[in-house]
Order: structure tokens, then C-alpha cells, then sequence
């Protein structure tokens, strides 16, 4: 089955009070979204395959995915509307058909044996989503997966949204 991914890098890097874009600030001497480019590629998602959402910073952005490999495609997001905003300025990656995953470019934390994992479970399960999450000891600064009454997913909050039962989460 055909599999594509759009990888999110509009944010600004704020809170990581730097000058660069959030995607562009290094983690073992590469850029944050190397690593997820680099994961989604050992995952099997060919480069032709993989849409970058871009915005703040994107020319500083694109120049580095043009040079890293001309085959991938970037997609400007012009306002921050938020994640589903974000994946529907790459609704061409969509067009595909298959699998579509999407990978927030700041998450160099997450390898090639999770993507693949994930999609496994993914394609096992017949689900129409499939959302890959941690469960961290102090989840502060970070939204929240909100699962309904069954346990399954119900939404993603941002923490600047939640309420006090879901910072509790």
C-alpha cells in the first residue's frame, strides 16, 4: 500500500529562544527535522512520497530540504491555524491514496522502528487514524491525548487549552 507523510515545521521556536526556526535547532549536532526526515525514510516513505508544511522561517527551511534532497516538497502555511490547518496545506499529499502519516518536524526523538511499528499496527488494525503517543513523568508544556470513556482517541488538546481535567492527564 502506498504510504506518503507530511511532516509539520512552521512553528517558531519561542520557547527554545532562538533566532531559527524550530525544525532548524540542532539535537546531536543535526537539525530536529533531519531526524524525523531520516526516520520516516528508514520507515520505508520514499522522499517523493514526503510533504513538508513550512511557515515561520521558510525560506531558511525549504533552502535546507532542497539541499538535503530535491525530491521532497514543501507546502507554505501563511497563518498558524493549527495542526488540522497545517495538514490541509499539503492536501495534495492526500491525493495519494493510502497511508498518510503525519510527523511533527520538532520530534527527533522518534525513529524509524516506531514509524514502522505504528504504521503495522496501523494497516493490522483496519483503523482510519492511528495516533502514536508517550506517556511522559512530568507532561508539562506538552497538549494532551484525550481518549473517550472505551479508551480510544477522542481529540489532542494544546496545554494552553486544556482544562484542569486534562492537564491531569
Amino acid at each position: 500500500m502506498e504510504k506518503s507523510a507530511i511532516v509539520l515545521a512552521a512553528g517558531d521556536g519561542k520557547r527554545m529562544k532562538s533566532n531559527n526556526p524550530k525544525v532548524m535547532c540542532e539535537v546531536l549536532g543535526d537539525p530536529m527535522i533531519d531526524w524525523v526526515l531520516d526516520a520516516a525514510a528508514e520507515a520505508g516513505i520514499p522522499a517523493e512520497n514526503t510533504g513538508i508544511v513550512v511557515g515561520n522561517g521558510a525560506e531558511i527551511v525549504s533552502a535546507h530540504i532542497a539541499e538535503k534532497c530535491p525530491a521532497y516538497r514543501t507546502f507554505m502555511q501563511t497563518e498558524r491555524k493549527g495542526t488540522g490547518h497545517a495538514v490541509m496545506q499539503a492536501e495534495e499529499m492526500l491525493k495519494n491514496g493510502g497511508n498518510v502519516l503525519v510527523l511533527c518536524g520538532d520530534a527527533p526523538f522518534v525513529n524509524g522502528e516506531t514509524i514502522s511499528a505504528a504504521l503495522k499496527e496501523h494497516e493490522a488494525s483496519g483503523n482510519a487514524v492511528t495516533v502514536v503517543a508517550a506517556e511522559l513523568p512530568d507532561p508539562a508544556g506538552y497538549g494532551r491525548i484525550i481518549r473517550a470513556e472505551d479508551g480510544s482517541f477522542d481529540s489532542i488538546v494544546e496545554k494552553k487549552d486544556c482544562t484542569p481535567e486534562q492537564l491531569a492527564v
